[in-house]
């Protein structure tokens, strides 16, 4: 081997900041965080209903996992997603469903990266920004169908963004994509809406100024016309046809679910809110710099920020795009007549690191990582599974041994992990589909229930409930210790199950007789809501509850 061979080996060998980054993202959720990743139980249904469409060679179109009758229509729109999710669940369990979203997490801070990169910022400022990204993004880091939106999104925001500079891209990949996006999940709206949103801020030069227009905007306005009616056809090209585009809407618009489910809930300001911070740098940047936004951005930015306001789970796309956004904005000359002596420093620090990146050639540590962490994952040398401190296991395997016959009211992220679970030996109640069970009614009967509203009791004869799979830190819990009509016969740290004082269960009842709850917090009547799972701000009038002493 020659020196000039070594030498460039050598370049090889050197990570560049991105492979470095790359490296840390995926080492950090597949491998030091992957039981949060698994914080969801929606994980399991999803890995569950993937395997049922394999084995049937179908999609799924009606519920299987819930007693209810008739059964639920299911809206396939993430399909191919589970399918997806299946097959890495059988090649290497839960890790390597795991390890799938893990590497989609870390292509898509990739790319991030490089959006900035591309864009004119520095090394230094780049990560500085990702890292700020990568807060904002990390709530949502769980193994589920919508980690694939990030990814498109990005590659789609990179591609127009280009498209905006007056740089070419291959138009065509952009509809092509739009073919998987849908079918992975329904986040591809927010697709559509970027096309929109870029052609609101280009139409109205043709009034504002008529030589940016003839000199660039026009061809701009016709290729993003053709990508978005290609995109349309293509998002057509799905299990729900034109019903598809009506799914987003018939979510976001009902106030019900939105006003009832967690993750669909505006941001609590009053917590630690990454959006918050977003919002003060915002502010400052627009204060400091002296650059006038050009009106896309303006739109992006005010477009995302009302879906940021509107819900907490739609933080993350907001950062998408509103870092690079403000991190382009940023005047380099403003910011060294406000912080000199900083400014020149990092300017060094800088002209250093970039020195040697520059020599790296990058792409090979990013493999390397990758095919370790698969190694250890397929070998199984690295396992987790559902966190049994959070989550229902231990239980699950009581219902395992015991076999609890009858119907199950069961609270709804318990469904999700006994689908996974158990799904062979019982169906649920409710699980985490829970717009599903709202478009049935059975959502607002569930609240009634676990809320203790006039009539719940109606609810559990409606649909022949023996026994309650609930989480034992619950006020429902605590009422029914108290209720002569239902025996415990389990109890942890995280559920509890009760059983009918019946004849049915009388053999249980026996084999388990002097079962105590195994959590009994104090519930003040300053404080009369709790946290469902998914689920929150139900009030409870708890005076109207013969609940026993402490």
């Amino acid at each position: 081997m020659t020196m000039k061979s070594v030498l460039k080996l050598r370049h090889y060998l050197i990570p560049r900041i991105s492979d470095v980054l790359f490296g840390a993202v995926l080492l950090y959720t597949a491998v030091f965080a992957g039981m949060r990743m698994l914080g969801d139980g929606d994980t399991g249904y999803h890995v569950r209903a993937g395997e049922l469409m394999l084995k049937s060679g179908t999609i799924l179109h009606s519920d299987p996992f819930s007693y209810i009758r008739p059964q639920l229509p299911w809206t396939a729109h993430e399909w191919l997603a589970e399918i997806t999710m299946a097959l890495c669940h059988h090649v290497a369990g839960l890790p390597g469903v795991v390890l799938l979203f893990s590497l989609v997490i870390a292509v898509t801070n990739l790319f991030f990266f490089r959006m900035l990169r591309d864009r004119g910022a520095g090394i230094l400022l780049s990560s500085a920004v990702l890292l700020l990204f990568i807060t904002a993004a990390k709530v949502h880091w769980l193994a589920r169908p919508h980690i694939f939106s990030l990814l498109f999104m990005i590659s789609w925001y990179i591609a127009l963004e280009k498209l905006q500079d007056g740089e070419e891209i291959r138009a065509w990949l952009l509809p092509a994509s739009m073919v998987l996006w849908v079918n992975l999940h329904g986040g591809y709206i927010v697709g559509i809406f970027l096309i929109l949103l870029y052609l609101a801020g280009n139409l109205p030069l043709y009034f504002i100024d008529h030589s940016e227009w003839d000199a660039m905007a026009r061809q701009r306005v016709v290729i993003l016309l053709k990508i978005l009616g290609w995109s349309l056809v293509a998002a057509l090209l799905n299990p729900l046809g034109y019903k598809i585009f009506l799914f987003p809407f018939q979510l976001a618009m009902d106030k019900t679910l939105m006003d009832s489910v967690q993750e669909f809930l505006s941001p609590n300001f009053h917590e630690p809110q990454m959006l918050k911070y977003l919002l003060f740098i915002m502010v400052a940047a627009l204060v400091a710099s002296r650059r006038r936004m050009p009106p896309v951005h303006l739109i992006l930015i005010l477009f995302f920020l009302n879906m940021a306001l509107y819900s907490v789970r739609y933080t993350p796309i907001f950062a998408m795009v509103f870092l690079p956004i403000i991190t382009r904005h940023l005047d380099t000359d403003d910011m060294e007549s406000y912080f000199p002596r900083i400014t020149r420093f990092l300017r060094r620090r800088e002209a250093t690191v970039a020195s040697v990146d520059a020599v790296a050639r990058g792409g090979l540590w990013p493999v390397l990582v990758t095919l370790v962490v698969t190694f250890f994952i397929v070998s199984g040398k690295i396992s987790y599974s559902f966190d049994p401190t959070i989550k229902p296991v231990a239980a699950l395997e009581f219902l395992k041994r015991e076999h609890v016959t009858g119907n199950v009211f069961n609270n709804d992220e318990f469904g999700d992990v006994t689908i996974y679970m158990l799904a062979d030996r019982y169906k649920v109640f409710i699980d985490g589909r829970l717009d599903m069970y709202h478009s049935a009614g059975i959502l607002k009967e569930y609240f009634k229930v676990t809320t203790l509203q006039p009539g719940w009791e109606t609810v559990l004869n409606k649909y022949a409930v023996g026994w309650f799979f609930f989480d034992t830190n619950s006020v429902l819990a605590r009422f029914l210790q108290a209720m002569p009509g239902w025996k415990l016969i389990y109890s942890d740290k995280v559920a509890s199950i009760f059983v009918r004082n019946s004849p049915e269960y009388q053999y249980l009842i026996e084999k388990y007789p002097h079962v105590q709850l195994a959590v009994i917090d104090e519930v003040k009547n300053d404080f009369p809501w709790w946290r469902f799972s998914k689920s929150e701000c139900f009030v409870v009038d708890l005076k109207r509850m013969d609940l026993p002493a402490n």
